[in-house]
């Protein structure tokens, strides 16, 4: 009786081995392909690709989900990963990227968290570009938020560039094709200052130019290879450099 049961008990063992065994070959089957998903550019996508072919081959259990996931953040470039297993051989890879507010530098870009991460977008040609010897990035993407806070919505002026030198002095770039420079103190008074200045000097010579419209001037006109020019680092005043036939340079006053 006892070896009745015993043979009974190891038969059942047997089978539910065998039926794991065979389950789990079934379950356990090479990983053939994977599908990405997110608002990727075609390189970013052969990143990624080339990323998941590098843990390959791989079966569905064996494969080490954590693993895939650091090396595709080793990318720098993506804010959200998240990889699943989708049966019977197959993975679901879904990535969302950060959003970005301007160029760093020369080649990476600047994250809304202040972070750089490269990536390869031809979108990204059209952000400004910020760069820093002394500020970080994060401190520096502030300050340029709040400088073009400070033209108001209902300017057609932009920042286009924000850039600091080895003596911590700022310089702003705007879509007017003209540069403030702005020194390492009082930036934002500063920046007001030569906005107040730029209005003045810009509207005198769009004047000038309309009424000089039928003339030719001496020299062959303004040299449009030149960047107007306002520098506010005066404590009272804006010395302005304006193209044009003669270059001058003008202090305007409070």
């Amino acid at each position: 009786m006892k070896f009745s049961h015993l043979m009974f008990w190891f038969l059942m063992l047997s089978g539910l081995t065998a039926i794991g065994v065979a389950g789990w070959r079934i379950v356990d089957q090479p990983v053939v392909s994977a599908s990405i998903d997110g608002l990727l550019t075609d390189q970013e996508i052969q990143e990624v690709q080339s990323v998941v072919q590098s843990v390959l081959p791989q079966s569905m259990l064996s494969l080490d989900v954590e693993k895939l996931v650091a090396h595709l953040e080793d990318l720098t470039w993506p804010d959200r990963i998240h990889v699943r297993r989708v049966w019977p051989d197959s993975l679901s890879i879904s990535i969302s990227k950060p959003s970005v507010v301007a160029r760093w530098r020369e080649g990476g870009v600047l994250t809304s968290r202040g972070e750089i991460v490269f990536m390869n977008d031809p979108a990204h040609a059209k952000l400004p570009v910020l760069s820093a010897e002394i500020a970080s990035p994060a401190a520096s993407m502030n300050r340029f938020e709040v400088l073009n806070s400070l033209l108001g919505a209902s300017s057609t002026l932009r920042l286009t560039g924000l850039h600091q030198n080895q003596l911590g002095e700022w310089q702003v770039e705007l879509n007017k094709r003209v540069a403030f420079k702005l020194g390492s103190d009082d930036i934002h008074a500063r920046f007001r200052r030569a906005l107040l200045v730029y209005e003045v000097v810009s509207g005198q010579e769009l004047a000038n130019q309309q009424s000089d419209s039928t003339n030719t001037p001496l020299g062959g006109g303004p040299d449009k290879t030149k960047v107007p020019t306002l520098d506010a680092r005066y404590q009272n005043g804006v010395a302005v450099s304006w193209p044009s036939t003669l270059d001058q340079l003008v202090a305007y006053g409070q």
